[in-house]
């Protein structure tokens, strides 16, 4: 199974110590370059990312298919697109994004997207 996460579902599991949730359901989840810059940004705010840094379930994959995402970049922010670009050629079976727009976007293109509320209901 190909998991492709958006910031927003990792960064949050991670802040309130609960990130295992990912692994638990989907055993790996692949975050692109741009998603991982944002997460590592939260040590701006003094929360750890060590788990995330250290993790070997989560991979960082580079998208390839660089004009999806500039075009991708023209409505959503770089960690979106990356992460929607990604899932589209990895044929990801979902994507793990929050964002309304970001949602509306990865359906559009195929991709079966999950918000953390339907993490959390999953994992439960």
């Amino acid at each position: 199974m190909i998991i492709v996460s958006d910031t927003s579902p990792v960064s949050n599991l991670l802040i309130i110590g609960e990130l295992n949730i990912l692994s638990q359901l989907f055993g790996e989840i692949i975050i692109p370059p741009k998603v991982f810059e944002e997460i590592q940004r939260l040590e701006n705010f003094e929360i750890n990312t060590a788990e995330i840094k250290n993790s070997n379930w989560i991979k960082v994959i580079i998208p390839s298919d660089t004009k999806l995402v500039q075009e991708l970049n023209k409505d959503l922010d770089e960690g979106e697109s990356e992460a929607i670009a990604l899932a589209k050629e990895l044929n990801a079976e979902f994507i793990l994004i929050d964002e309304k727009k970001g949602r509306k976007v990865a359906e559009r293109l195929g991709i079966t997207a999950i918000g953390l509320l339907g993490i959390l209901l999953e994992g439960r």
